[in-house]
């Protein structure tokens, strides 16, 4: 009868899947499949390499900027000019300051207050 056949389709797609399911090939895949906390590890791996360059990057930039502003000073320093001398030293401390290198800057910005008050 068309209703056994109906009804009997649903038992045979359980079985089919069933059997499927219990298939060595199967439970090979899902074991070799990563599981949440390997995938999160991962995630986060990539993410520490991604911190990791970007600081990299941002104190190499870092280094060229003071590079370029002592080349300054000291060209400044070459033609007694005071103003740029001030000017530039406080760059400099601002720069290390935003570095979060507070030692320096506090260096630099004394040496800044030295020149402008000569």
């Amino acid at each position: 009868s068309p209703l056994g056949s109906l009804l009997a389709a649903p038992n045979k797609a359980w079985t089919k899947a069933k059997s499927l399911v219990s298939s060595k090939s199967f439970r090979a895949l899902i074991s070799s499949m990563p599981d949440a906390v390997e995938v999160e590890r991962e995630q986060k791996r990539v993410s520490w390499q991604r911190l990791k360059a970007d600081r990299d990057r941002k104190d190499a930039l870092f280094e060229q900027i003071v590079f370029a502003l002592r080349a300054q000073y000291k060209a400044a320093i070459r033609r007694s000019d005071h103003a740029t001398q001030c000017s530039v030293s406080v760059n400099i401390s601002r720069s290390y300051f935003k570095a979060g290198r507070l030692p320096e800057a506090e260096t630099w910005l004394t040496q800044a207050l030295d020149i402008c008050v000569e």
